[in-house]
């Protein structure tokens, strides 16, 4: 399944130097995003075999996404612990799932999304339409208690690009990106 999907960057031209336009990118996170529901984070809904290669200090290993969306909560936690900021912005939320657990584990800080595709926007503004509180495999998926399970209600999610952001200057205390590549 690797040597496939290596070979098929290799042959068309994700590693040759070609550019990808902006028309391809949005289609393709487009797609992606339609197809993830925020409640497959439940911790008791993970595919048993679902692995991708990771690479951690200097050992290549095999790890679930989903572990390492649970792992990256936890380096975000900690970064917030440190700085204490009042306004937090993710670029690239995507489906808003850092935010979205984030949010509960900080009410008082106020979170603002930014996303390029409608759908990414989408999933989450329905996210936060369809629930008045993290559901409960969502809360058993976070490293760490979450205070006010219905913080992410209030959550900003805008459609933009990095390139242009629609903010003022100074308008955030933290801005962070996580695997957002391009």
């Amino acid at each position: 399944k690797l040597l496939r999907a290596y070979l098929g960057r290799m042959l068309f031209g994700r590693f040759t130097g070609d550019k990808r336009d902006q028309e391809t990118v949005l289609e393709e996170y487009n797609d992606a995003w339609s197809g993830i529901d925020l409640d497959r984070y439940s911790i008791d809904r993970f595919p048993r075999d679902d692995f991708t290669p990771w690479v951690w200090r200097d050992r290549r290993i095999f790890a679930s996404d989903y572990g390492g969306t649970r792992y990256r909560q936890l380096l975000l936690i900690r970064a917030i612990e440190l700085t204490q900021p009042k306004t937090v912005l993710e670029i690239g939320c995507g489906n808003g799932i850092n935010l979205i657990l984030l949010a509960c584990r900080f009410p008082e800080i106020t979170f603002t999304g930014l996303e390029l595709t409608e759908a990414g926007q989408r999933a989450a503004k329905d996210f936060q339409e369809r629930h008045a509180e993290l559901p409960k495999g969502l809360r058993a998926y976070v490293p760490e208690p979450l205070p006010d399970p219905a913080a992410f209600k209030r959550i900003r999610f805008e459609r933009g690009s990095a390139a242009e952001l629609p903010f003022e200057d100074n308008a955030f205390d933290l801005v962070q990106t996580v695997l957002a590549l391009e």
